[in-house]
């Protein structure tokens, strides 16, 4: 019996590790997709759970002899809370390259063809589409889920199981916006190939319009910015793919970064 009350003691901590883990499948790029089977996110919840619980139960305090149901709401919600700023943070460069994508759908005219995106259950344009598919190959290259078990593995030590500080000391707002405002810049030089491209097709075929009137150069205006516009993406793939994997390993150097800096303050409260 005395056999069975030490394993039940472990339940606690174990399952507060599982909705640290689990706040990473609402954010992360494809763990967060609703085409992915949610008995398969549970599972790889469960299977990372039962490889990471050996080595931070040391980090859990021990269990007071009663709890309640109700005395693990906070606790569950500081844990799903830390995984899913971590998620957050490491799919922000993704939504990036997204948004430039979107950015150069709109100036080669393709913005009214869109498609359903699973992975953000909205619309998305097909250049932005393809953008998306080449951050989360960049993310998934670049280790990305790697990085994310490291943190996910060093946040036990700085915010140990069950403490409910980590609800005073907010969101790392810092941190959101750094990596925000190097999105923007990222989103800009992603569309930058097709922006440059389509301004001097514009320019030709104001030209062209004004020199010759009798030509309606509207009639293939549309079908040569689309061309151009496919060009320039292929010509500047290279550069596309080298802003993206550098705003990525900023992102990753950002959230381990803040990782690092986690520490409960004196007296934070103990949930467990």
């Amino acid at each position: 019996m005395n056999g069975l009350e030490s394993q039940l003691d472990r339940v606690v901590p174990m399952l507060l590790v599982l909705f640290r883990i689990s706040g990473l499948f609402l954010a992360v790029p494809m763990l967060s997709s609703i085409s992915v089977p949610f008995q398969a996110k549970a599972l790889g919840a469960l299977i990372a759970t039962a490889a990471i619980f050996p080595s931070v139960e040391a980090f859990a305090p021990a269990a007071p002899e009663a709890f309640t149901l109700l005395g693990l709401v906070p606790m569950v919600t500081a844990e799903l809370a830390i995984g899913f700023v971590l998620g957050v943070l490491a799919s922000l460069p993704v939504i990036a390259m997204q948004a430039g994508g979107h950015v150069m759908g709109f100036q080669m005219g393709l913005s009214i063809a869109s498609v359903y995106n699973p992975e953000l259950d909205a619309q998305s344009d097909l250049v932005g589409e393809l953008m998306y598919i080449v951050g989360v190959g960049l993310f998934a290259l670049l280790g990305g889920f790697d990085v994310l078990l490291l943190a996910i593995f060093g946040s036990f030590e700085r915010v140990p199981l069950g403490t409910l500080g980590v609800l005073g000391v907010g969101a790392p707002l810092e941190v959101y916006l750094g990596v925000l405002t190097s999105g923007f810049e990222l989103a800009l030089r992603v569309s930058t190939p097709v922006t440059a491209t389509s301004m001097l097709l514009l320019l030709a075929m104001g030209f062209v319009m004004k020199t010759m009137p009798q030509i309606n150069i509207l009639t293939v205006g549309f079908a040569m910015k689309i061309m151009v516009g496919l060009a320039a993406i292929i010509a500047g793939l290279l550069i596309i793919t080298d802003a993206g994997h550098e705003h990525t390993v900023e992102a990753f150097d950002a959230l381990l970064g803040w990782v690092e800096s986690l520490s409960i303050p004196a007296g934070g409260t103990r949930g467990l």
